[in-house]
């Protein structure tokens, strides 16, 4: 295999890198996590080290802002991410840009940590947390039904599985829009 090649040195990396220490804190969930500082600075080194970089923009496509995370390696190939940017205002005292700042960070370490399969917080599911999942309403599930009532069983099963869910009321809003 050739010394250039993208995944010969993703091969490499993967055996170098480490997960970040978990140097922050969500005070209202009670988890720990890695910020996006710690994170950049445990695998910059090594990025470099094995003939990568990765950088992070956003771009609008569709009138809809993204996070394209891309980790570039020396031979000028790319592996890509791409994850959409929420902005909510929380409070109506905040600053909107304080929102879209914590947005914009927090797909960046989401999308670092997933392009480079690292953990960056702790398993929230090991002392009982239940994340708060907002799911369909019942018209969508009902014109969700309707539309499966049209195609076999064999197919049924497979959107199911593809969610990851064993029946449509579990499906969560976020997975129905996207």
């Amino acid at each position: 295999m050739e010394k250039n090649n993208i995944y010969f040195d993703l091969v490499q990396l993967q055996g170098e890198i480490r997960n970040a220490p978990f140097d922050s804190e969500n005070a209202f969930q009670k988890y720990k996590y890695a910020s996006l500082s710690s994170i950049l600075d445990t695998i910059r080194p090594i990025l470099c080290k094995n003939n990568f970089a990765i950088t992070q923009i956003m771009e609008e496509v569709e009138e809809k802002t993204y996070l394209l995370t891309k980790l570039i390696h020396v031979s000028g190939e790319s592996i890509n991410t791409r994850m959409p940017l929420y902005f909510e205002r929380t409070t109506s005292a905040k600053n909107p840009w304080h929102d879209r700042g914590s947005a914009i960070t927090y797909a960046r370490r989401y999308s670092i940590c997933s392009l480079l399969a690292v953990n960056g917080d702790e398993d929230k599911d090991a002392d009982g947390y239940q994340e708060k999942r907002l799911t369909i309403s019942k018209l969508q599930e009902q014109e969700l039904n309707a539309l499966l009532s049209k195609v076999d069983v064999d197919s049924r099963d497979n959107f199911f599985k593809w969610l990851n869910i064993t029946q449509l009321k579990d499906l969560t809003t976020e997975k129905y829009l996207s």
